[in-house]
């Protein structure tokens, strides 16, 4: 288990773990052989870049689900990296 002070890690499988934050908002990190991808991004509390690359060093691509903010919120934070692709839907609501 990795851990920060608001957010935890644990490996579920070889190549996926799953990120609980402070606010009952639920992340999941997927890495490959050559890209990592970020299944959304919680409310914008903790460290959550800080917490991805301390599990992976991989070029890494960040998917949000949906534009609520308890699963994009930190979205709207990430700055785009060397190789980093972000997909964040319009909100719905």
């Amino acid at each position: 288990m990795n851990a920060t002070p608001l957010l935890k890690s644990r490996q579920l499988l070889e190549g996926l773990w799953s990120i609980d934050g402070p606010a009952n908002d639920l992340m999941y990190l997927v890495t490959g052989t050559r890209r990592a991808m970020l299944v959304d991004t919680g409310m914008g509390l903790g460290d959550l870049a800080g917490m991805v690359r301390g599990l992976t060093d991989l070029p890494l691509t960040v998917v949000n689900t949906h534009g609520h903010p308890d699963y994009a919120g930190e979205g709207l934070l990430w700055k785009h990296g060397s190789g980093m692709i972000i997909y964040n839907p319009q909100r719905l609501y």
